[in-house]
Parts: C-alpha cells; sequence; structure tokens
C-alpha cells in the first residue's frame, strides 16, 4: 500500500507519544494496523504487551481481524522464515491479548486484583434498567431514614428543592448529581475544591474559578460582537463604500480594545467600555449611496447582529453588581453542602443494594480498576507489562478512562489517533477537550517527548462532497484551519459530472388555499418524506466510481441512507412514505421496541398472570389473539355488570359465574381457568423458561409469525426472552419484578430497538440517526430534517454542575415563594449551551462525512420563498445564535452547493398516485345503490344458495411452496375425482378446505418450553441464518490477503467465530443456538472452490441470497402459483449458477445419490424460476452439504 507522507510519519515514529489527528476517511485504521503490524515484526514486541482500546465490542473485534489479516500475509510472504515462528505465536496469543474497550481492560483488572479492594469477585455486571432499580431502591430508603431519623437539615432542604407534597423532583435531583458525580475522578476532592466558590469574597473573584468563568463568558460574547462588526466592515470595503467602512472601523477597533483591555486588566474594565460605546450610525454619503443601496440590507443585519451582542455583555454580566451576585450565591452555599453529603450518603446506601445482590454497575468497573491502580506495586506491574498503548476514537475518552491511562503508562509510550470533530458522545461523558487540550500542548511543544499529527486526505468522498464540507465547516466550525479541512485524495467523481454535486432541498412555506388537502394538512416530516422518495428515484442509476471494485456502477438502494438527528417519530414517517412508494427501507430505531404491539400484548398478559386485576391489561389479552373476544362481546361484559363504575375485571369475573350468554360464560370461565393454571406453572417454572412456554402455549408467538413482518415480531418477542433470562440469570426473579424491571427501561428511556434482521447485503434504503451512522459510509446520503429547531441542552434541574465551573444550586426563598438561578448556575447553563451547540456543528460533520459520492440535505423552512435572503446573514461563527442546520448550509449555497427550492405544491406531483387512491375509495363509498330494494333481496338468495361447481378443486389451493410440490402434498392427475362428490365427501373436502385456507405454516421458536437439543430441521434454519449474514466479499478479501491453505482457513475461522458472536449481541441468535453450531462448518463453505466463486460474486455485486420468487405452473390441470426462496445463486461469466444449502445427514458416496434423487425436483423448479428471472441460462447447479463440507453438481 502506498501511504502518505504524514502516514509513514504516524506509522515510523518511536520513542514519544502521538496525537494522530485524523479526519474522516483518512484511513486511520489502515494506519493503526500497519504501526502495530510493524511493531510485531521490526520490533519483535508480542502483542500480548500491546493495549489497544476502542469504544465498541464491534470495532475491537475488527481490530482483531486486521490484525490477524496483517500478520497473515506476513507469513504468506516467507513462511520460512525467520520471523514465520513468531508470527506464528503472535497470531495463537492474540486471541487473549488486551485488544477490547476500556471497559473490558478495566474487568480483566478487577477479576486479576479484586482482592486489593475487597471486591466480590462473584459479583456480575448489572445492566441499565437494573441500575434504574436499584438506585429507585436505595434513594426510597435513604429518604426514609431521613424521615425517621430526625435529620434537622432534611426537611428544610426538601422545603425549597422538592415540589410541593412530591418528593420524586428532590429524589431524581440526587440521582442526576450521583451520576455526574460518578464521571470525575477524585470526585470527594473536586467537591471540596467547588464547594469555596460559593463563599468568595468580591476582592477574590477575579481570581476564582468562578470569575475566570465570568470573564470567559464576557470575552466570548464580545469576540462574536467583534466578528460582525468586521463582517459588515469587510462587506463594505467590497463594493469599496471606504467612508462607511470607516466608521465600523472605529466599532471594530474600540470592540478590539476592550477585549485586550479586559484580558491585561481583568474584568473590571468592562463596565467602562461598556457606558462609553457609541454605535455607528450608516448614513451613506452622495457618493457612496448607489454603492451601499446593493449591500445596505445584509451590512445593517450584520451591524445590527454585532450590536446585540456587545448589548447582552450588559445586560447579562453586569446587571447586578459583582457584590451582589456573590451574595445570592453564597446564600446557597449550605444548601448545595447539605445536598452534596446527601448525595454521598446515596452513594452508600447504593453501593449496599449493590453487595446485596451481587452486582457492579457499568460506571463502577472503571472506578473499581483505579482504586486497585492506586496500589503504586500493582500500577508499575502494568508499566513494566505493556510496551505501547494504542486508543482508538480518543476524541470519545472521559476523563476516568484519561486517568486510568495515565496509571499505567510511561511518558512516551501512547499512541492516541481520533478526530476532535467526530466527538459526538458528551451524553456519554465523553469530553472532546481532553484531545484539544493535548492537541494544543503537542502543537506547541509544551509536552515532553509528545507531538501531534494531522492527517486530513479523504479517501472516502469525491470532491463534490469535500468541497461542500470545507465550505459549510469553515465557517461555522472553531478551529477549522489548514490541518483541520479535509483534503481531496485520488479518487474519480461520477461519471455524469454535476450529477453528484451536493445539493440543499429546501421546501419553503405556501400559502395552503393554493394546496390540495392532502398535501395542505401535510406535517413537515410527511413532505419531506415524500421529497426524499423522489430524490432517491431520481438517484437510482447514477452512475459512480466504486473504489472497492476499481470500476464504474450504478446506484442501487441499499447504497442509499437517509440521516436524520433523531429518528423517533419521524423514522416512522420516512419508512411508511417510501414503502408506499414501492422503495425498500429499513428503519435503524433505537426506540419503539416495548411500544410494539406484540410486545404490548404479551407483557399484558404477564401483567394478569402476575395481577389479574388490572383493568387495561384484562382488556388488551382478551381483545387480543391470546383469547380472541370481539368488541361486542367485551360490551356485552361490561353491559351486563349494571354498575357501570365498578371495575372491569369485576364485571368480567361475574360474568364467568352468572352471565345470561352461555357460550360467552363459558369463555370467560375459561380464560380465568388457563390463567389460574399460568398462575400455578409460573411458580414451578423458572421466569424464563415460564415466558417462553406462554409464547409457545397461547400460541401467539406462531401467530405473529404469520402476521405481516412477522420473523421482526417473532425477533422482538425473542428479544423480550431473552431479557427474561438475563433478569433471572443468578437470581430468582419473580414476574412483578421481572415486570418492573421492564416498566423502568420503558419509563427512563432505555435504548432498546427492534431486533435487527436485515444485513448489509439487502437491497434497502437505509434509515438512521447521525449518531448510528458513525464509522460507516454510503454513496449516497440523504441529510434530512435540515429545519427542525436545536434542542439546545440546558440544565433543567434546579442544580447546575459543570466539572470546569462548579457546582449550584438555585438561591430559593421559601417565604416568598420564588426561587432564582444563581451567577454560578447561569455561568453553567452559558457553558453548557455553548458545548452543546458546538456538538451540533461535530453532529452535522459526521453526517456530512459518511458520503462516498453524492451528499443531498433536505429541510423544511416556515421561511416562504421570497424570504430566504434572510438566511446569507446569519453569524455562522456564533453557534448558540443558530437555531438549525438550515442556518449553517444556506448560507454555503453558490458554487460548491445546489440549492433547489420547493413550494409544497411541487410535492403534489410525487403524491399524485396516493390522492387518485383516495379518489377511487371516494367514489366507491358514494356510489348510489344499482339495484332496486326487491332486486337486491334475489341477488342474495341467489347467492347464498351458490355452489361451487368445482368442489373438487377444494382441496387443493391457488398457491403452493416448492416443498409442497416436491414432497407430491397435492394429488396427481390421476387421483382427481372425476364425478360429482357425495355429501359426506362434500363435507369433508369444505372441513379440509377451511383447514387449509384458516392456517399458515407457521414459525416455531428454537429451544421452546425448555427443549435442549435442535432437531435436524432447527439445525437447518440455523446453519442458512448464519449463511445469510456471512459477508463473502469481506471473506474473500481476507482468502486474498492469505497465502497457503492454512493460513487462509485461520483468517476464515477467526471471521465465522467473530460473525456468530455478532449475531448474538444482535439478537439473531440465542446464545444456546450459537453453542451447537459448529463454526468449522461454515469456514469449510466460504474456503471452498464454491465458496471462493461465491466470494469473487460478491466482490463484483452479484452474489444473491434467500431470493424469493413466486411463478406460475400447472398442477391436476389448473394454473398455480409456486412460491418458494432460493438460498443463494450468482452471476458469471453471463451466466447463473445456483446453490441449495442441505444439512441432511449424509456420510458416504450412496448418501449422496440418495440427496441427488431427493432434490432433483426441488432444483429444477429453482432453475426454472431462476431461468425466468434472469432471463440467462442456469448453467451449473449444486447442493452444498454441511455434514459432508463438500458440494455435489446436480
Amino acid at each position: 500500500m502506498r501511504w502518505t507522507e504524514k502516514q509513514r510519519e504516524a506509522i515510523e515514529a518511536r520513542g514519544r507519544n502521538l496525537l494522530v489527528a485524523a479526519a474522516a476517511g483518512s484511513g486511520k485504521t489502515a494506519v493503526l494496523v500497519e504501526r502495530i503490524k510493524r511493531m510485531i515484526l521490526e520490533e519483535r514486541v508480542p502483542v500480548d504487551r500491546l493495549l489497544v482500546v476502542t469504544f465498541t465490542n464491534k470495532a475491537a473485534a475488527e481490530m482483531k481481524e486486521k490484525i490477524v489479516a496483517a500478520l497473515t500475509e506476513e507469513i504468506e510472504k516467507d513462511p520460512d522464515g525467520e520471523n514465520a515462528d513468531f508470527l506464528r505465536d503472535q497470531l495463537n496469543s492474540i486471541y487473549k491479548a488486551d485488544i477490547c474497550t476500556f471497559h473490558a481492560f478495566a474487568l480483566s483488572i478487577i477479576r486479576k486484583y479484586y482482592y486489593a479492594i475487597d471486591a466480590d469477585p462473584g459479583a456480575k455486571v448489572a445492566d441499565e434498567a437494573e441500575t434504574i432499580i436499584m438506585k429507585n431502591d436505595a434513594v426510597d430508603r435513604l429518604f426514609e431514614d431521613k424521615f425517621s431519623g430526625g435529620d434537622s437539615e432534611f426537611t428544610p432542604f426538601l422545603d425549597c428543592y422538592a415540589t410541593g407534597k412530591n418528593l420524586d423532583s428532590a429524589k431524581s435531583l440526587i440521582l442526576a448529581a450521583h451520576d455526574r458525580f460518578m464521571s470525575i475522578p477524585g470526585i470527594d476532592d473536586w467537591i471540596e475544591e467547588s464547594l469555596p466558590n460559593l463563599k468568595i469574597e468580591p476582592s477574590e473573584f477575579e481570581n476564582s474559578k468562578l470569575g475566570k468563568a465570568f470573564k470567559e463568558e464576557i470575552l466570548k460574547k464580545l469576540e462574536t460582537s467583534l466578528a460582525s462588526f468586521k463582517g459588515a466592515r469587510d462587506m463594505l470595503l467590497r463594493v469599496n463604500a471606504v467612508n462607511l467602512a470607516a466608521k465600523i472601523d472605529q466599532e471594530v477597533i474600540y470592540v478590539t480594545e476592550m477585549i485586550e483591555k479586559i484580558n491585561a486588566a481583568g474584568i473590571s474594565a468592562a463596565p467602562s467600555y461598556i457606558e462609553g460605546f457609541k454605535a455607528a450610525r450608516l448614513a451613506a454619503t452622495k457618493d457612496e449611496k448607489a454603492l451601499y443601496e446593493e449591500i445596505k440590507e445584509s451590512v445593517q443585519k450584520l451591524h445590527d447582529s454585532a450590536k446585540k451582542s456587545f448589548t447582552e455583555v450588559s445586560t447579562e454580566f453586569f446587571a447586578y453588581s459583582i457584590a451582589d451576585y456573590l451574595e445570592e450565591t453564597e446564600a446557597t452555599y449550605d444548601n448545595t453542602k447539605y445536598f452534596c453529603s446527601l448525595v454521598r450518603e446515596f452513594g452508600e446506601y447504593y453501593a449496599e443494594e449493590k453487595r446485596e445482590k451481587k452486582v457492579i454497575d457499568f460506571s463502577d468497573i472503571e472506578h473499581m480498576a483505579l482504586r486497585i491502580l492506586d496500589d503504586p506495586g500493582i500500577a508499575e506491574e502494568y508499566k513494566n507489562k505493556i510496551d505501547y498503548i494504542y486508543i482508538d476514537e480518543y476524541q470519545d475518552s472521559n476523563l476516568i478512562q484519561e486517568t486510568l491511562v495515565s496509571k499505567i503508562c510511561r511518558e512516551d509510550n501512547r499512541f492516541m489517533v481520533g478526530d476532535v470533530k467526530q466527538s459526538i458522545y458528551k451524553f456519554r461523558l465523553a469530553e472532546p477537550e481532553i484531545f484539544l487540550d493535548k492537541y494544543e500542548r503537542f502543537k506547541n511543544g509544551r509536552a515532553v517527548k509528545s507531538s501531534k499529527i494531522d492527517l486530513n486526505i479523504n479517501f472516502r468522498s469525491k470532491k463534490s462532497v469535500v468541497d461542500a464540507v470545507n465550505c459549510i465547516f469553515e465557517n461555522s466550525m472553531s478551529g477549522y484551519d489548514e490541518d483541520a479541512a479535509l483534503h481531496q485524495g485520488l479518487l474519480p467523481d461520477c461519471k455524469e459530472g454535476n450529477g453528484c454535486k451536493t445539493e440543499i432541498h429546501l421546501l419553503c412555506e405556501t400559502d395552503s388555499d393554493s394546496l390540495p388537502d392532502e398535501i395542505a394538512e401535510m406535517k413537515n416530516d410527511e413532505a419531506e418524506a415524500y421529497a426524499a422518495a423522489d430524490l432517491i428515484r431520481k438517484n437510482l442509476g447514477l452512475e459512480i466510481f466504486d473504489a472497492k471494485k476499481g470500476e464504474y456502477r450504478k446506484v442501487e438502494k441499499k447504497d442509499i441512507v437517509i440521516l436524520m438527528r433523531g429518528v423517533r417519530n419521524s423514522g416512522a414517517v420516512f419508512q411508511k412514505v417510501l414503502s408506499d412508494n414501492d422503495i425498500p427501507a429499513y428503519m435503524d430505531d433505537s426506540d419503539g421496541y416495548f411500544d410494539t404491539v406484540e410486545v404490548e400484548v404479551f407483557l399484558n398478559l404477564l401483567k394478569l398472570v402476575d395481577n389479574r386485576r388490572q383493568d387495561l391489561p384484562l382488556v388488551s389479552v382478551l381483545y387480543s389473539p391470546v383469547f380472541g373476544f370481539t368488541l361486542e362481546e367485551l360490551s356485552s361484559i361490561r353491559i351486563d355488570a349494571h354498575d357501570r363504575r365498578s371495575a372491569y375485571y369485576k364485571a368480567f369475573e361475574k360474568y364467568a359465574f352468572s352471565g345470561e350468554d352461555e357460550q360467552l360464560k363459558k369463555k370467560c370461565k375459561s380464560v380465568l381457568e388457563t390463567l389460574d393454571e399460568y398462575v400455578v406453572l409460573s411458580r414451578k417454572l423458572q421466569l424464563s423458561e415460564f415466558v417462553w412456554k406462554l409464547m409457545w402455549d397461547t400460541g401467539y408467538y406462531s401467530y405473529v409469525g404469520g402476521l405481516p413482518a412477522g420473523k421482526q415480531r417473532q425477533a422482538n418477542l425473542r428479544t423480550l426472552a431473552d431479557k427474561a433470562l438475563a433478569f433471572s440469570n443468578g437470581r430468582s426473579g419473580s414476574i412483578y419484578d421481572f415486570l418492573r424491571y421492564i416498566d423502568n427501561m420503558r419509563d427512563k428511556g432505555v435504548q432498546t430497538g427492534q431486533t435487527k434482521l436485515i444485513s448489509e447485503n439487502d437491497d434497502v434504503v437505509r434509515i438512521m440517526t447521525i449518531h448510528k451512522s458513525k464509522g460507516l459510509e454510503y454513496p449516497v446520503v440523504i441529510l434530512a430534517g435540515m429545519g427542525k429547531s436545536f434542542n439546545y441542552k440546558r440544565d433543567k434541574h434546579t442544580l447546575a454542575m459543570h466539572r470546569e465551573v462548579g457546582i449550584g444550586l438555585e438561591l430559593v426563598n421559601r417565604k416568598e415563594h420564588w426561587h432564582k438561578r444563581t451567577l454560578v448556575q447561569k455561568l453553567i447553563d452559558r457553558r453548557i449551551q455553548r458545548e452543546s451547540a458546538e456538538e451540533e456543528m461535530r453532529v452535522l460533520y459526521v453526517g456530512c462525512t459518511r458520503a462516498m459520492d453524492k451528499l443531498m440535505f433536505l429541510g423544511t423552512t416556515k421561511k416562504k420563498r421570497e424570504n430566504l435572503d434572510e438566511f446569507r446573514y446569519v453569524n455562522t461563527m456564533d453557534t448558540t445564535s443558530l437555531t438549525s442546520y438550515l442556518d449553517v448550509i444556506l448560507p454555503c449555497a453558490g458554487d460548491d452547493i445546489y440549492l433547489h427550492v420547493m413550494d409544497r405544491g411541487a410535492i403534489t406531483a410525487v403524491k399524485e398516485s396516493d390522492a387518485s387512491v383516495v379518489s377511487g375509495f371516494r367514489k366507491i363509498i358514494e356510489a348510489p345503490p344499482s339495484r332496486e330494494k326487491g332486486s337486491s333481496y334475489a341477488e342474495i338468495d341467489r347467492r347464498l344458495s351458490y355452489e361451487y361447481p368445482d368442489i373438487h378443486m377444494l382441496g387443493m389451493k391457488s398457491k403452493y411452496s416448492v416443498t409442497e410440490l416436491v414432497s407430491g402434498s397435492f394429488r396427481s392427475e390421476d387421483e382427481i375425482v372425476k364425478e360429482e362428490p357425495d355429501a359426506d365427501e362434500k363435507q369433508e373436502l369444505i372441513k379440509k378446505a377451511k383447514m387449509r385456507f384458516g392456517s399458515e405454516k407457521l414459525s416455531v421458536p428454537l429451544f421452546a418450553s425448555g427443549k435442549k437439543e435442535l432437531t435436524a430441521a432447527e439445525k437447518g434454519t440455523l446453519y442458512h441464518s448464519i449463511v445469510e449474514h456471512v459477508d463473502f466479499a469481506r471473506a474473500g478479501k481476507l482468502m486474498s490477503e492469505a497465502g497457503n491453505e492454512e493460513t487462509k482457513i485461520s483468517i476464515i475461522k477467526t471471521y465465522t467465530e467473530s460473525l456468530i458472536e455478532d449475531m448474538v449481541e444482535r439478537d439473531l441468535l440465542f446464545r444456546e443456538e450459537a453453542d451447537v453450531i459448529d463454526s468449522s462448518k461454515i469456514t469449510s463453505l466460504i474456503v471452498s472452490p464454491l465458496g471462493i466463486r461465491m466470494a469473487e460474486a460478491a466482490e463484483r455485486g452479484k452474489l444473491y441470497r434467500e431470493a424469493p420468487f413466486t411463478m406460475k405452473t400447472v398442477v391436476q390441470g389448473t394454473e398455480v402459483l409456486v412460491q418458494g426462496i432460493i438460498d443463494c445463486y450468482f452471476e458469471e461469466d453471463g451466466k447463473v449458477v445456483l446453490v441449495d444449502f442441505k444439512t441432511n445427514y449424509a456420510v458416504s458416496e450412496s448418501d449422496e445419490q440418495r440427496l441427488r434423487e431427493t432434490y432433483k425436483g426441488q432444483i429444477a423448479l429453482y432453475k426454472e424460476a431462476l431461468e425466468r428471472i434472469k432471463d440467462a441460462t442456469v448453467s451449473e447447479s449444486y447442493l452444498w452439504l454441511f455434514a459432508l463440507d463438500k458440494s455435489i453438481e446436480m
């Protein structure tokens, strides 16, 4: 591989700490792997003497995989060389090497040295929902003890900070503070340092932490004002209006002098400057009037913005004297000090809860590791053990992780790589300031044995994307200089030239009177979704250069992604609209799991087993397919009760014993008896076993499998069963406790998205959040929702806390019933708002840099077309004044970014087909009767007495599966009944027809009813599922990098095991299922000659799996539909090769021949279907036999 000069430096530099600022698409992972490979190869550093940490298990697994491939490649170059045996040893050691997440490394420290801090070696890690329950229990116990213990400060504190008689607000305050305390190492020292800032004298203010924060905010506001003054002045100079420019230049000089004075003399210099400021009056002379008219509006907008920012220095910072501010702050000292002690006490109660349950929580892991490393002997042991530390995605580090690394590193053995412009996890306590601080220190040579390297050549995105990204962020992101900007790598652009130009598609406000009702009433999300559908259709078929294949190809649906800031509500709207427009789409959603009907109904059933006296769950389950009551029956039960105010469950129980309708009464009684049985059963079985049995015995799992999106619904129920298993693991969890656990997950917003059933090879448009897209890349990116307002994060609690500023509570006057934010809180609010605004810019940067070939922005504005010029005057560098992403991107519209403005009426054409359907329905509904009443009665009588002339055909279906046809589950031509059947035969045929038409062959859960072993059919399903998710293109690349067969098998074995683990993590497999899979069987397929051909086809984009088809054929003289799914086929040299996977028992050649005969008919049908679909010859057909690890040609 050819490395750039900067990449080579990052790979080869030794003897110093390196901070690599790697911009999007700059090849940071390749550099990291190459550096590790060379360190092992050239310096013979054993892999188990390296620490490589990243932030996700998936990233760690991929890193291991890449290192294995790199070492394997070196072995192949010289299999018998002096390094070969050493490298083979490293391959054998890599599975136990510390290439992992921070938490995994911290856990390894705890497992080894738990005794150093008296930790329980058997403690398990609690999940988020469990943690929430324990915290709530702990804070409840704390409050109970405080009330009963006579704490004299507790009640007055609650009087100030609890809302009325509701204690929840005060409890939430403590829980929120505890979470923040846990993000700061040495929290006790931090509190002791922060509290005195609430009690300082005016003379001490300037040099205090509070005073420095105050000064910083004033300077930020003045710099914003100065930038706007300079912008207005420069605009006048560009048109040669020098006299007017000179007026504004005086303001520039004044504000510049004020900033310099505050920096030199302190904030005490500010008031006199505020009083002495006089804004210029922009009146042009006669000579400049014509010049000024051209830009007058723009200049005035910028000038007004500058004056506003300057004025805010006075109104926001000097409305009171410093002494008054400090007096208010000091008044909160006692409450804040007491509050901190309460939070500490809560920590002790919470720790006790965890000890009793023998668990630790996620944040404990790193804190416990830090406590262990406080032992100098243990820390020194790690320093001696680890030769080099590599940290990937360094911009996402937090202070705890930074402290942990600092305890085990040496002065020159850290390699940190990341991109601060992609730090978007502030909500997970990531601190980009750590990266920025090091960048400045390393850049200026202030750090010993340390330097920084910028990787900014982008090898992902085409020129049009790179130019657009630079245009946007050089005007809106602080520090976006030549080093931070993207520089174009050598990638060909689209064939069609401007076809790949970056575009903004803007939907403007339109007078609703001029629009059809459907369009006028449409919400912004839906309008944008229709516009997105139109954009997708226009870009399908666009010719792009595929760098991986080294050729031009056309855009497919799977090449397109729609990214949003958040997909809740909006994502579902987009998915529906795209589907309605025949564009298959998949939404990757972290929310909404508990809102799915199948999960909601089943949880309601569990609630009834726990306590049937709950009206809503009862009605929900009765009306569901579990018990199948109709609305009429449910109404009859309520009416029969007479007392409308009584609970529904009482009415139901009453009807079960004394209802008028015998059938309905029997049905009600049966429900109660069934629930009684489930209650007894729930006490006998483990929770997880009971949940599975309930799904199975009620038939609900099978039922949802027969609904639209049945596989997804079943996967959601399997996830629920998984949660029951995880919850009951190691404890005797009751249904009540489990439901409480689930309720906490739901109420606290624990992210539990629907189980992902899609693979990267599925040809569908993806819809996901920008956060989910990080690390991914797509040829075509549509960034939607660009007009949505920012929700700048402000500390909603009465508590305000920031690591660098301090901590403070609101000032509360109980007697006069008012509360007020203090100076410390206001400074924290402003800091958090600014940091949130900066993060919004980084989120946008991540979204933009996912695009490889084409980038499109899609947004809606309330402004009309004629008012869009207002966006030109936005000061994009003042991020806190920005209201949406449109404020950032619209000022850049021009040469690099094409702006397409649409009124809402423009989507009428896109919506036209839907409107015509609605119109058609209206015509049907409004159509007048076509017959007289008498003739209608005759027609009804005729239809009711109608007999189907071909009643013998009732035993047949209009659609058959391939399996049914091949296995002969229909009668041959000779068996057709020619004569009219007698009455008994008629009834039997009708009965069979009802059974056939009234049911579907439904999926059955593996391990249902506590099964310990899989049937052959179930194993077959598992192997098919795994093969469906194999990335053959990636596997092919791994094999091509290997030389001999032994190495190839080793690499693919690692890949296969990682794939199975990944499927378990994504809830595509149960752990029990993964344990019975023989991964070598998948490996054998991939490395076989047939597997290699499949991999080559995948690299060309010509491998297809799980391909459904429906075709017409003739059965017993009647035309029927045949439906099937072809396991796999690929295109090669203009012909088609068919592959079918079989897990049948086979040990010999005679078995091979038997299987050939068995599946001859099935393969013939598949071949016929493929040749019709592809209009090409199927040149070869194979069965792959997992039992024999070989293929047989048919």
